[in-house]
């Protein structure tokens, strides 16, 4: 049986695998916001979400509405919940092809949760098809 921290090691190590994978497939959000995700991910299956009427519940679930997607409950609470989180104060980072997510547009954020959310990549594809112009696609 596995100690506690050797438990956190594994599960680190897990995620760090994750998030290689995830940068492998075109991520672009910083280790940060992928395991804040990924927690979120975990949790909300015990966890009530609360995804009441915002402005970012219209911004994501209009995006969906154009790409003929259904957005679940967990994508549209880490969207809420990204939005939330935006802080300029934070400095930009200077890796290639990573992006702290207030500097992403609605789609672009939209994108990349679906990317770690959808294991089908179908969502993750569908909005880069009806928004090619702003992937470069």
């Amino acid at each position: 049986m596995l100690s506690s921290t050797e438990l956190e090691f594994k599960t680190a190590d897990v995620l760090n695998q994750d998030y290689e994978q995830y940068l492998l497939e075109g991520g672009r959000f910083p280790y940060e916001d992928f395991k804040y995700i990924t927690n979120i991910l975990a949790e909300s299956n015990t966890t009530p979400l609360n995804v009441d009427k915002s402005p970012c519940t219209c911004q994501i679930t209009g995006i969906c509405e154009l790409c003929d997607i259904e957005p679940s409950l967990k994508e549209i609470y880490i969207y809420k919940e990204l939005r939330r989180k935006m802080n300029p104060d934070i400095p930009t980072l200077n890796s290639p092809n990573v992006v702290n997510p207030w500097q992403m547009n609605d789609a672009e954020l939209v994108r990349e949760i679906f990317l770690i959310t959808d294991p089908t990549q179908h969502k993750y594809q569908t909005v880069g098809e009806i928004f090619p112009h702003m992937f470069g696609l």
